[in-house]
């Protein structure tokens, strides 16, 4: 699936040079993870929701196996806030990223996400082809910011 230009830029700015290894938090289909790869990056890209996408592990963050500071770099684009527990999975995070690499974040904020960020948001998954089961409704991300308010 291809990634949008402004979302790999984002990403290869901030990531060290290639042959990096990077783990991609929250793959989803796999197509940032592919496109890293394509230009020279050891990528291990996971998801627990992933369901059969080509190149993305299963699991999640917490069952990333490999030895501590085992990755250059990590990615998560718009995924941390599907993440639970998030502070266990943080910590995981931090511990499999060497002393000084990057963490490249690409998130939501949550104290200024509304009800007409929330209806957008879903017409552009939509509209992409991304359905997931949470997205039944316009307002999943204003029921989950009222029970994990921002801090």
């Amino acid at each position: 699936m291809p990634v949008d230009a402004a979302v790999l830029g984002f990403v290869r700015a901030t990531l060290p040079p290639p042959p990096a290894r990077v783990l991609e938090v929250g793959a989803g289909r796999g197509g940032l993870a592919a496109a890293l790869r394509e230009v020279g990056y050891d990528v291990v890209a996971v998801d627990p929701a992933a369901d059969g996408a080509p190149g993305v592990e299963p699991i999640p963050l917490l069952e990333v196996a490999g030895d501590d500071a085992s990755f250059d770099a990590a990615v998560a684009v718009v995924s941390l806030h599907h993440v639970d527990p998030l502070a266990e999975s943080c910590a995981r995070l931090a511990a499999l990223v060497r002393p000084g690499g990057a963490l490249v974040v690409d998130e939501f904020d949550v104290a200024r996400f509304d009800e007409r960020a929330a209806r957008w948001q879903m017409a552009q998954r939509s509209a992409a082809g991304y359905e997931h089961p949470d997205h039944g409704t316009g307002c999943m991300w204003l029921r989950r910011s009222a029970d994990h308010p921002a801090p």
